[in-house]
Formats: structure tokens, C-alpha cells, sequence
């Protein structure tokens, strides 16, 4: 058997006689009898097998209700991988609401602040450990996930990472239909403006983002090099944010934090047809004298 060790904190989820049951562990105890509040049930800890005391959460919102486990029997949810990685722009999630289970996209997240939900008097206060996010909310539509005008807001902890792929095969869509349209949909401007290489660079940052979350803006190892629109020389040929693949609404689905639309970065994708055309002889000018050169 796979040894399992779970820390406080750590979103759980396990088998229950309603389904699958999530929750966040409060106390591990790894010798000794841990008891139940509000229960006359007590499990036996050892080193070997530890048992772990789990605050019940459902539609993503902690309940008043405590439980006891074998660390065994426990596996790490969904929702403790996504909150582990901050969240990203760009990912599909699923929340449980009066209707029903919903779903959405994520626009953009606040760690630090206030953020207002779009046509309404609402707003959300975001924190480093448990982010604001708007979320535009998606329906099905004659077999189709598709974007509505909706934007709703919610904690991070209150939602939870979808594989909308899955889902959508799950409800006969052909997979490979279902893929290409998601990824145009789910990381920015059409695709179709790529070239073969493009499309494989796109697809292959789009998975790193998936796997590790988002660049950040730095120079670092992590960082995308980004500069705002005062400091981006070639804006004006079109290498600018607005024109990337990626980007979205002052955001961008691979790079954390504002995004100004006429600033850059070296992960930037522009279809050709975005990009001001110039001679090899203009650019070279440019290169070496600059655009003034050329006036």
C-alpha cells in the first residue's frame, strides 16, 4: 500500500456511504486514541498508521461538522492541488450553487485587495492564503460548453479545478473537437492565426502553466520578462500584449498580475497577420539607428 502523509491544512477527500467527501484536516495524531467532538467514536493512532481529525467541507464552504480518519483511507483532493498553486487566469471551475452545479473560467484573481463583482454591488476581499477570483460562468449550448455575459465572484477555497475535457467527453462530445476548441477558448485570442511551430509552443506553455501555475513578471528563473507599454520599444510593429494569443481583459492567461495591453514579454504569441509588416532592410535600420531614423 502506498504510504500516505497528509499535513494540517491539507484538503482531503475519501469515500463516504453519500459519494465522495472533502474536508480539511485540523489535527493529526500519530500515538495515542484521537477522540471526536460531538461523537462517542475515537480511533486508535500509531506511527505506522496515523488518524487525522477533518473538518467536512461542502460546495467548497467549511460546515461545523468533524470527522475522523485513517490517514489510509484519505487522498488529496482537487481542491487542495488547485489552492497549493494560487489558482491561474484561464482555469475552468466547478462551485456548487442554489441551481446547482456551476461552471466557469477564471478572468482574474486578487491576492491582495479588493475586487468588484461586474454589475452588481458586490465585493470580495482577497488574501495571499485565500484569493478573490471573477469568474465568467459557462453553459452548455445544443452540446457545447459556451461563455455567457455572467461574471461572478468567488474565493478560491469555495471552488474547485474542473477537467472540462473530461467532462464534456463524459456528455458524447467527440474529444478531439472538444480539445481544440477549449484550448482556443480557455487561453486567449483564436488560433488559428498560428503557424505549426506556434500552435506546439502555445500548447507546450499552456501545459507548464497547467502543471506549475503561472510565470510571474520578473527576470527570474520563473519570469516572464514582462515590461508595461512605456518601456516596450516594438509596440508599435504590433508586439504588444493585445495582439498575444494569451492575453485577455488587462490579464493574461500565463503571466500573473495586471497586463498592460501595449506592454510585452518573451512568451509572447502573435499570429502573422497581427504584426506590421517590414522589409529586411527597414528592420535592420531600426535594429541599429532606431524608428526615427526612419521618419
Amino acid at each position: 500500500m502506498e504510504k500516505k502523509d497528509f499535513s494540517v491544512g491539507d484538503m482531503v477527500s475519501w469515500n463516504s456511504s453519500g459519494g465522495t467527501a472533502q474536508g480539511q484536516i485540523e489535527h493529526v495524531m500519530r500515538e495515542g486514541v484521537l477522540g471526536i467532538p460531538d461523537s462517542k467514536f475515537s480511533i486508535r493512532a500509531t506511527k505506522e498508521e496515523p488518524a487525522v481529525l477533518i473538518r467536512i467541507y461542502r460546495n467548497g464552504k467549511p460546515t461545523e461538522t468533524l470527522v475522523g480518519h485513517k490517514m489510509s483511507t484519505l487522498r488529496a483532493s482537487s481542491m487542495s492541488k488547485f489552492m497549493q498553486k494560487g489558482g491561474s487566469v484561464g482555469t475552468f471551475v466547478s462551485w456548487g450553487s442554489s441551481g446547482g452545479q456551476a461552471y466557469g473560467k477564471i478572468t482574474r484573481i486578487v491576492r491582495n485587495g479588493k475586487v468588484n463583482v461586474p454589475g452588481s454591488s458586490f465585493e470580495i476581499t482577497g488574501t495571499p492564503d485565500n484569493p478573490a477570483a471573477l469568474i465568467r460562468i459557462y453553459r452548455k449550448v445544443e452540446g457545447k460548453w459556451k461563455p455567457t455575459d455572467t461574471i461572478v465572484g468567488h474565493k478560491l477555497n469555495t471552488v474547485s479545478s474542473v477537467n472540462m475535457g473530461k467532462s464534456m467527453h463524459d456528455m458524447g462530445n467527440q474529444m478531439d473537437d472538444m480539445h481544440d476548441e477549449m484550448d482556443m477558448e480557455m487561453y486567449g485570442n483564436d488560433w488559428q492565426g498560428l503557424n505549426e511551430r506556434q500552435t506546439d509552443q502555445a500548447e507546450a506553455l499552456c501545459s507548464i502553466v497547467e502543471d506549475y501555475g503561472q510565470f510571474d513578471q520578473s527576470s527570474g528563473p520563473n519570469g516572464s520578462r514582462y515590461v508595461d507599454g512605456n518601456n516596450n520599444p516594438l509596440k508599435s510593429k504590433g508586439f504588444k500584449c493585445s495582439n498575444c494569443i494569451f492575453y485577455e481583459e488587462n490579464a493574461c492567461h500565463i503571466v500573473s498580475g495586471y497586463i498592460d495591453p501595449e506592454g510585452g514579454c518573451k512568451l509572447s504569441i502573435y499570429p502573422e497577420e497581427s504584426l506590421t509588416k517590414k522589409s529586411f532592410k527597414e528592420n535592420m535600420l531600426t535594429k541599429f539607428w532606431g524608428e526615427k531614423f526612419l521618419v
